[in-house]
């Protein structure tokens, strides 16, 4: 008699409604003087700092976390339409990344920091806590 062999593989997903958002933005200047891109890019990341730290709490939010990149500065140069070199454009940027327990100051902020010259949102990243996801990962598993 042939023995027959069953395998059974599968997957499971399951949705759970997000906890925390983390809000990704840069800071960015450009120009012919390096200082002033400097300047510009460096005034603008205090004013989206001086928007984060009154909202920022470890514990109670709206802001759980936050924190700001070092800035990086370089130049290019760029050509024209007849394949002459530009004078060096110089480039500013700063990159922030704030993390939110509540979603409705997570839309007054952006608000607030799209309002800032030099300030562009990259990304929104919607997670659960971690110790929900440890709860809902033992959930799907068993």
């Amino acid at each position: 008699m042939n023995e027959t062999i069953i395998s059974v593989r599968g997957e499971f997903s399951a949705h759970y409604p997000a906890e925390r958002a983390t809000v990704h933005a840069d800071v960015s200047s450009d120009g012919p003087d390096r200082q002033t891109v400097f300047d510009a890019a460096t005034a603008a990341v205090a004013s989206v700092a001086a928007l984060t730290t009154p909202m920022h709490n470890a514990t109670d939010g709206p802001i759980t976390e936050w924190s700001s990149d070092t800035v990086s500065v370089w130049s290019d140069r760029p050509w024209n339409a007849e394949g002459a070199q530009l004078p060096l454009v110089y480039h500013a940027r700063i990159g922030v990344t704030a993390q939110f327990s509540d979603f409705s100051a997570l839309a007054r902020w952006i608000e607030g920091a799209l309002a800032i010259d030099g300030v562009g949102v990259t990304a929104v990243d919607w997670t659960l806590t971690a110790g929900r996801t440890t709860t809902v990962t033992a959930e799907v598993c068993s």
